[in-house]
């Protein structure tokens, strides 16, 4: 059976299966030095006047995507995922408590889905930077790929 890790957008509930040939390997080279800076603690610039900040601790990750405004950066997009099953209840729960603090409520079920998975939570301030949500998609897919499948794909 082909390798997935389920893709959830939290805020729909919609989720599908990403496989890592979804994404030519020119772009898993070109993206490698964006998330190993990244990795290293550094925020790193992206497209659209984004920023983005990222924790990885061994196969797990919780990152956010920053849009740049005159008042400062923006949280538009939190990501996590997870390949380990001992730290998949803890990157969920860390997710569902940014969702309830942000709605008021979780719009979704309270158990996480099998690993590995990554899920992405829309945050209010991506009204902001709506050509963003364009490629955060394909962005959290590929990172999710290269953090917690590495030599798979490259």
């Amino acid at each position: 059976m082909k390798k997935y890790i389920t893709h959830l957008t939290m805020n729909t509930a919609h989720s599908r299966k990403s496989y890592s040939d979804e994404v030519s390997k020119e772009i898993y080279v070109y993206m490698r030095g964006i998330i190993n800076k990244a990795m290293s603690g550094e925020d790193v610039e992206l497209l659209d006047n984004t920023t983005f900040k990222l924790t990885v601790e061994g196969k797990s990750y919780i990152g956010t995507i920053y849009a740049k405004t005159e008042k400062g950066s923006k949280p538009i997009l939190t990501t996590g995922g997870t390949s380990d099953e001992n730290d998949k209840k803890y990157v969920w729960n860390e997710l569902i408590k940014l969702e309830r603090a942000t709605f008021g409520e979780s719009k979704i079920a309270v158990m996480p889905p099998a690993v590995p998975f990554v899920a992405d939570l829309l945050l209010p301030f991506a009204i902001i930077n709506l050509e963003a949500l364009s490629w955060t998609g394909d962005f959290t897919k590929c990172l999710a790929w290269m953090v917690l499948f590495p030599s798979e794909i490259i």
